[in-house]
């Protein structure tokens, strides 16, 4: 593997997708910041229940979408807390091996050569 493949590989979306999908392909977000993005989609779902539903019947629509997408919100944080402080334990057990001292006049320094 080339050192171009690894920064190609080293992409936001195509390590999202990865880790969502479990798959390498790289598919960019609809566009926008990730608060227009949300209401992009929230406009959406609510058009559809407003087409569907009024009175009581949309608010129970509205207050079960809502609790389904807390819901969502509530174990992805979690699960992208956790995923982010295995990476960062992962990281850290491999920063030890840079840390080991090396004489200014070793053949080995500097560790990656001259």
């Amino acid at each position: 593997m080339y050192y171009d493949d690894l920064l190609g590989r080293a992409n936001l979306y195509r390590l999202t997708n990865f880790l969502l999908e479990g798959s390498e392909y790289q598919r960019e977000p609809e566009g926008g910041t990730y608060r227009e993005r949300i209401e992009a989609a929230e406009s959406a779902m609510l058009e559809l229940l407003q087409s569907k539903y009024s009175g009581r019947e949309l608010d129970a629509a509205c207050d079960a979408f809502y609790a389904l997408t807390a819901q969502y919100e509530s174990v992805y944080f979690e699960i992208g807390l956790l995923l982010g402080g295995r990476i960062a334990l992962q990281i850290s057990h491999r920063l030890r091996e840079f840390s080991a001292p090396y004489p200014l006049d070793s053949p080995d320094f500097p560790p990656f050569g001259r």
